[in-house]
């Protein structure tokens, strides 16, 4: 079974991966996120062969799926190239405002527009008894649009895969407004063994105003119990945000079809007066074919920050429209 998963002609030669998801309740979800978490830690393994180790290779040739991490690394989408992926996460409850584990399902596109130029754009789908975000409704969130450009390449004789990114959020969900503005560097280094390590700093303006929702929800309240729930933590949301990501990515596999991906995660709370976030994640990809790429994700928090994801999941499969 090893062999057949490394082995580059037997892995490729397989045309399409079906993917079913029936598990929509909490319950049923958490059992699967249990599956998922053991898929994480034992795939990997299955997929490294005995006979070979893994192969050297270059940031050019490795881009990872953004959609996975808490970081993006500095490689940006093949000229040329458009990817169309589907993830599916979940998300433990936050509080307040929650109303229990969130769901969600994100369609995206990434383009290569020119050579180290991608653009992409992204539309989150809260889904489930328990889809939402803080007070906001279920369905349609806001949508993300994103720009990457590589600088620099550490081919060209530099020490890193230098790239800028930007996002912006677009206020197209119910009961949200304002514009998000996200600029990124991200650093990325390829080793002779063929890991790679990774260096994200970043920093975002939030121009929405969540308080109001939050007035809104209050007003509508049955009890004073209710009110308190709604403001307790919540005195602001903070103007700007930043954080940064150390990463590592390796590749078990002799032909780099599937690499190993363990991150940490430092960012400001979202509101005033909370303690920051500390995050980790670990979690694999898998190039099935030239075309087709899968891969799983599981993040938590390291030190229950208030209002920090106390534990998450994604799954994300790309397809490459064109070469």
């Amino acid at each position: 079974l090893k062999r057949m998963v490394c082995a580059s002609g037997a892995v490729r030669g397989h045309p399409s991966l079906a993917f079913a998801y029936s598990f929509w309740s909490a319950r049923n979800m958490k059992r699967l996120l249990t599956v998922i978490v053991v898929l994480t830690l034992v795939s990997p393994v299955v997929a490294q062969t005995e006979e070979t180790a893994p192969a050297p290779t270059t940031a050019s040739s490795v881009d990872l799926l953004d959609d996975l991490w808490m970081f993006q690394d500095a490689v940006p989408v093949p000229a040329g190239e458009v990817d169309l992926r589907f993830s599916f996460g979940w998300q433990s409850a936050l509080k307040p405002g929650g109303t229990g584990d969130t769901f969600q399902l994100t369609p995206a596109l990434y383009w290569g527009v020119v050579e180290n130029f991608e653009l992409n754009a992204k539309v989150p789908i809260w889904v489930g008894d328990g889809g939402d975000r803080y007070v906001f409704d279920e369905g349609n969130y806001d949508s993300y649009v994103g720009v990457v450009w590589r600088v620099a390449e550490q081919a060209d004789g530099g020490m890193f895969d230098i790239a800028l990114a930007g996002n912006f959020r677009i206020p197209t969900g119910k009961k949200s407004n304002g514009v998000d503005y996200e600029a990124r560097l991200a650093l990325t280094h390829s080793y002779d063994s063929g890991v790679r390590s990774h260096f994200i700093l970043w920093g975002e303006v939030l121009n929405g105003d969540i308080n109001k929702t939050l007035r809104d929800k209050a007003a509508g309240a049955v009890t004073a119990v209710d009110v308190f729930n709604f403001f307790e933590n919540y005195d602001d949301e903070r103007d700007f945000q930043w954080g940064g990501t150390i990463g590592v990515d390796y590749p078990l596999c002799a032909d780099g079809a599937v690499r190993l991906i363990f991150d940490y995660s430092y960012r400001t709370s979202i509101i005033e007066g909370n303690n920051g976030w500390h995050m980790a994640e670990v979690g694999w990809e898998w190039d099935i074919t030239e075309a087709d790429k899968f891969g799983m994700s599981f993040s938590g928090s390291i030190d229950r920050a208030a209002n920090a994801p106390k534990a998450a999941a994604v799954v994300t499969y790309a397809r490459a429209l064109t070469f």
